[in-house]
């Protein structure tokens, strides 16, 4: 250590001067950059997961009112109802769609308004 001294002793005043404040600067941004910056991020980070739970919470918390719940019901049953008349509606304007089961019905029913049109039907 005492060798170490003397060789710092031993410097131009300049060099003894810009070792003096740059070694510490150094330091300083090193300890910033490796412990303080990614502390800092992992905060922020945790902030904002905290922010999103109690928004979580508030919103439970408000879907859990009797009053809204009430309104939530009232509004299925009016979506329930406006279903069944729509799905009526478009049965009597285009009728069942034929499933997969009803291919069969189809080509024959085809085929036999083919034959009273005296269409030739030439591939299906």
């Amino acid at each position: 250590m005492q060798k170490l001294i003397e060789q710092f002793k031993a410097l131009p005043p300049w060099q003894r001067y810009v070792l003096i404040l740059v070694l510490p600067l150094v330091l300083i941004v090193y300890i910033w950059l490796m412990l303080l910056s990614p502390a800092m991020d992992e905060v922020s980070k945790l902030k904002v997961e905290v922010n999103n739970a109690k928004a979580d919470i508030q919103r439970i918390r408000a879907s859990l009112n009797p009053a809204i719940l009430e309104n939530l019901r009232k509004e299925e049953k009016a979506l329930e109802e406006e279903y069944l008349t729509k799905q009526a509606e478009l049965v009597s304007l285009v009728g069942e769609i034929p499933t997969e089961k009803d291919v069969g019905k189809i080509i024959a029913n085809i085929g036999r308004i083919a034959k009273r049109s005296k269409v030739k039907i030439l591939n299906l």
